[in-house]
């Protein structure tokens, strides 16, 4: 027996993949995602996925979301498929299957020099959102999921010569009536194009937690300006970050062997901030991708 640590599912922003059946390579339509919305499983996906991202913060009614099949038993739900939407499957020796989805999110440049405050004492800095999205992968009650979201921030009202951005990426795994998860993992890093180049500025959590569970408080800052937010985790929760600025995965696993994950009811947040600062004026953007491993 090993430690499982697979992982078979991935999300897109905006979107939820279900996962009902492992799917293989081939179970993709050859012309991309193909609309279902209109059919009682769209319209069904639809209304849990607008209650659930509506607890999660972001508010969302069924009207407001399209439903993509990506093959057999895996569908995309969101308001729009997300810019740089990719996914692609592997089957592994075991037998088991990944499913990676991948997207991109960011915030343009401004279109001549940045405004600066006159007066700093006159002004206070704050963090200001700049967007926001949630998303999930899901099957039937019997598979479990992931719900995921992000929320990109700006600092306004401050004089510095560089722009600061905070990146939130959360999410809570849950296993299902017929499975139980393993691991579930969210991650960014710089997209390959369309974005300024990052310098790391702050991250959290800075190391390994392992143990029962337990709350606890994240926080980051920039120019003196924190920011914080309640996390709640349990057993091993990983942080990885690349020397790249911008490229961080966090990771949760339940550390169990085969078949001894963790059964229905449970769930597990997954929950990470990271700060970056780049050239006035210039553009941010991260590819995020996220997954979780439940069988």
């Amino acid at each position: 027996m090993r430690v499982r640590s697979r992982l078979i599912a991935a999300v897109a922003a905006l979107a939820v993949v279900a996962a009902m059946v492992p799917p293989a390579a081939a179970d993709q339509p050859t012309g991309g995602p193909v609309e279902i919305t209109g059919t009682s499983r769209g319209r069904d996906l639809a209304e849990q996925v607008a209650e659930r991202h509506t607890g999660l913060g972001v508010r969302t009614t069924a009207a407001q979301l399209k439903v993509w099949t990506l093959g057999p038993g895996r569908v995309v739900v969101g308001r729009r498929l997300p810019a740089a939407f990719a996914t692609q499957t592997t089957k592994r020796g075991d037998g088991s299957t990944d499913v990676t989805v991948t997207f991109d999110v960011g915030v343009p440049g401004s279109a001549g020099p940045p405004a600066r405050v006159a007066a700093i004492t006159a002004v206070t800095p704050s963090w200001s959102l700049k967007g926001r999205a949630c998303f999930s992968t899901l099957g039937s009650e019997w598979w479990g999921f992931l719900d995921s979201c992000y929320a990109i921030e700006k600092l306004i009202n401050e004089s510095d010569p560089k722009d600061f951005y905070k990146l939130e990426q959360y999410g809570t795994v849950a296993a299902g009536r017929h499975t139980k998860m393993y691991d579930g993992w969210l991650k960014a890093v710089k997209a390959a194009s369309g974005s300024a180049s990052m310098s790391w500025i702050d991250w959290n959590p800075r190391g390994s937690a392992s143990g029962p569970c337990h709350d606890l408080t994240l926080t980051v800052s920039a120019l003196g300006l924190g920011f914080s937010t309640p996390a709640f985790f349990c057993e091993t929760n990983i942080p990885t970050k690349s020397s790249t600025a911008g490229s961080f995965q966090m990771t949760w696993s339940c550390g169990c062997l085969y078949p001894f994950g963790q059964p229905f009811p449970n769930s597990r947040e997954i929950k990470y901030l990271q700060v970056v600062s780049v050239a006035n004026g210039g553009a941010v953007r991260w590819t995020l991708s996220a997954g979780y491993n439940i069988q």
